[in-house]
């Protein structure tokens, strides 16, 4: 799976722990303070592989059903599309300083920028369907009644 999903064996534990309900993001923010440039910048391209899955595929997320039923316990941690969100702006509102002053960060959140933007623009369309649907059931309930 890990070659199938392209996530290091060390990116796991950042699958259990944006995943887990246990998070608390005070002590999250602080851990994120204290990390190097290249921890950073590897904890900065784990939200954007995630994006990229999450376009790829907007339907993934846990999936508490296969885990029971095909007792497959990775299934439930998977985060999802929020947490890996509240994750990118943990790292941004700690770091940004030291993201803005240096350089090599610069490529990676351009290519992050780029996801959430096709990200965004699916969602607003996403909403506009959504409007529509509804619009129409109200107007044929109205026709029934």
């Amino acid at each position: 799976m890990l070659a199938h999903d392209g996530f290091s064996t060390s990116e796991l534990c950042l699958h259990y722990l944006l995943s887990s309900s246990n998070v608390d993001e005070v002590i999250l923010s602080s851990s994120i303070g204290r990390l190097n440039g290249k921890e950073m910048m590897n904890l900065i391209r784990y939200p954007g592989k995630w994006l990229k899955k999450y376009e790829m595929f907007p339907q993934a997320g846990p999936c508490p059903k296969a885990s029971s039923a095909l007792r497959l316990k990775a299934c439930n941690w998977v985060p999802k599309l929020e947490d890996i969100v509240k994750c990118l702006g943990l790292v941004l509102d700690e770091n940004f300083s030291s993201l803005v002053l240096h350089p090599e960060f610069y490529e990676e959140l351009k290519s992050i920028e780029r996801l959430v933007g096709s990200l965004a623009s699916e969602g607003k369309l996403c909403c506009a369907v959504a409007n529509v649907i509804e619009n129409l059931k109200t107007e044929a309930e109205g026709e029934q009644s």
